[in-house]
């Protein structure tokens, strides 16, 4: 039983050429219907297969919520990786906060936080489990960073690695 005890999911954020010109420049002028896509891998370490009931999420600006997705359910296989493609939907943030977003990508430093909730119902097992994933977006040398660690961002499961 032990060996079939289910795990939580595996996530890597693999798009890092996000157009924050682009967000920003739209938010400048009052526009929040801003096309951002972004590549999710998911694996899932379990030997059967899981469904993911829920995925939901939001992009945070300075603890700001500026943006939400979800997506439809689907069932990974066991041992494998699933591409996901999240379409994000933007909301206009005060323009305090857009002049603080423009200031902060000027100077190379912008960061929006991505939260993904996932609930997970693995097969055999009878309740959904809860993950948390966070990771930063951001703007200058380093790309994408994992939390608070100093460094590039684990893409280990992303088909293109770029």
């Amino acid at each position: 039983l032990v060996n079939y005890w289910p795990e939580s999911p595996e996530v890597n954020v693999c798009d890092t050429n996000i157009d924050y010109g682009g967000l920003i420049q739209s938010f400048l002028v009052g526009d929040a219907n801003v096309p951002i896509d972004v590549l999710v891998s998911m694996y899932n370490p379990n030997r059967v297969e899981a469904r993911i009931e829920e995925l939901l999420g939001v992009v945070e600006y300075e603890n700001e919520q500026i943006g939400s997705f979800s997506f439809p359910d689907f069932t990974p296989k066991g041992k494998s990786v699933t591409d996901v493609i999240i379409d994000i939907e933007f909301m206009l943030p005060p323009p305090t906060t857009v002049l603080d977003m423009a200031e902060d990508y000027m100077n190379d430093e912008l960061s929006l936080t991505l939260r993904l909730d996932i609930a997970v119902k693995v097969a055999g097992f009878f309740s959904a489990s809860k993950t948390d994933f966070q990771t930063e977006l951001t703007t200058g040398i380093s790309g994408l960073e994992d939390g608070d660690e100093k460094g590039p961002k684990d893409i280990s499961l992303c088909k293109c690695q770029t």
